[in-house]
């Protein structure tokens, strides 16, 4: 007997239509990709003029501030006195030449030293007040610590204002940043107390230090420096670079820092001028002595009264 198998095929449903290829042609990705290209060109280009414009008004706003900085609320900037103080902070701004062991000045920095003893010699009257001394010779003095005691030294003009406009007397304030980094020659001149501190001693040596300074000059009525007076804000100074109030008191503690500028120890020079001042108050002393003294006349002083 034969069996005959029977196969159904599967019920298939209504034939649906063929997708059409969605790939594009090289013609129609180049088309696309010039367009998105454009429209990235144009916006970029939209947003380089839009920086361009933002850097125009930040050039016009340091302008201003800058031309601010130095306005003076008497004088205008190409006053004398302003002229003189921006003088001075380019000259110094570098500090003074000094010769380092074993090596020569530079011609730049005898061409920069020339210039330097120029505007002092022109500018400054010769009875100039500096840290209570008389004379140039102090602020020379402190410039070739502050430039011999530290590897780098940046003294930078920030604001400047005329407080006093009479030119008989002007004043003008100036506020700077004294940028400095410290050397093992700083801590043995500055901060000698502290040598015994090796940990404290190895983070100050190789250290950027930014000082805020005031600076106030006064000026005679010959248009020349009569007085500057300076203040540097140690303190601050050193809170912010190690961090802690405590090491910053004990750096600046017993520092051989006076009148919050001067560096270093008390030299011959600082007791010449206090040995001068002695002896200018002895003289004078001895001049009023000599002096001839009035008398009365010993004859009228003797006779005697006549009786009536």
């Amino acid at each position: 007997m034969t069996t005959t198998a029977i196969v159904t095929s599967p019920q298939l449903g209504p034939l649906r239509p063929r997708k059409r290829s969605t790939r594009m042609s090289n013609s129609t990705r180049g088309k696309l990709y010039r367009s998105r290209r454009k429209k990235y060109t144009d916006g970029l280009g939209e947003y380089v003029e839009s920086l361009r414009k933002e850097v125009e008004d930040l050039e016009l706003y340091r302008r201003t501030q800058h031309a601010t900085l130095y306005h003076s609320r008497h004088l205008s900037t190409s006053s004398p006195f302003a002229r003189t103080v921006c003088e001075y902070f380019s000259l110094f701004e570098y500090g003074v030449p000094v010769m380092a062991a074993g090596l020569g000045v530079t011609r730049d920095a005898l061409v920069r030293s020339s210039r330097q003893v120029g505007f002092l010699d022109s500018m400054v009257a010769p009875d100039f007040l500096f840290g209570g001394v008389r004379g140039v010779r102090m602020l020379l003095e402190q410039w070739e610590r502050y430039s011999m005691y530290h590897l780098t030294l940046r003294f930078q003009l920030q604001q400047l204002e005329v407080v006093v406009s009479d030119a008989a007397n002007a004043v003008v304030s100036a506020k700077a940043v004294l940028r400095v980094r410290f050397s093992r020659l700083t801590i043995e001149k500055v901060f000698p107390h502290v040598l015994w501190n090796t940990a404290l001693v190895q983070r100050l040596i190789g250290l950027e230090v930014e000082y805020l300074v005031g600076n106030t000059f006064f000026f005679g009525s010959d248009g020349r420096l009569a007085a500057y007076d300076t203040e540097v804000d140690f303190l601050s100074a050193f809170t912010s670079v190690l961090g802690s109030i405590e090491d910053a008191i004990e750096l600046v503690g017993l520092a051989l820092i006076k009148e919050q500028h001067m560096i270093g120890e008390e030299d011959e020079r600082m007791i010449e001028a206090n040995v001068a001042e002695e002896e200018t108050a002895e003289v004078a002393a001895r001049t009023q002595w000599r002096q001839p003294k009035s008398t009365t006349s010993s004859s009228s002083a003797a006779s005697p009264r006549a009786e009536p």
